[in-house]
């Protein structure tokens, strides 16, 4: 990704159509459409804005730089905002597999819980950066 600028909410990247993204030990893709990526300073989440109106918000432990390497862990709960306006939460089956599998702390299930929910309320709301920055910083990109 490429560095587009920073601003109160953290360090926004973009990426162009065709940009290879890998997730694990997964298959790469290519994007189909360009988006803007939000590294939220002191935040347990990042969120992408995509061409068409959607923002996918992951809810991770607070992001470390490293040089212009960024480290966080997805806690795998995400909150997605469709094209349509419809907010939803997604993948808490994922993260009760993990929460067990890893034996998460209570204090980070909590928390991550607690993360999930304020987002999915301020996303529907669009509550800044959810509102109009994102969509601002994508027409820069």
């Amino acid at each position: 990704m490429h560095h587009l600028g920073d601003d109160d909410f953290g360090t926004w990247l973009w990426a162009p159509v065709g940009t290879t993204m890998r997730r694990g030990a997964e298959p790469p893709i290519v994007s189909t459409r360009r988006f803007v990526k939000l590294i939220a300073r002191d935040q347990w989440w990042t969120a992408i804005w995509n061409e068409g109106g959607q923002i996918y918000v992951d809810v991770i432990t607070p992001a470390r730089w490293h040089g212009r390497t960024v480290h966080m862990v997805d806690m795998d709960l995400d909150v997605v905002r469709r094209a349509d306006g419809a907010v939803t939460v997604e993948d808490e089956d994922e993260f009760e597999e993990h929460r067990a599998q890893f034996a998460y702390p209570n204090d980070i299930v909590e928390r991550t819980r607690t993360v999930t929910a304020a987002l999915a309320v301020d996303v529907e709301r669009g509550v800044e950066p959810f509102g109009a920055i994102g969509e601002e910083w994508l027409a820069r990109s």
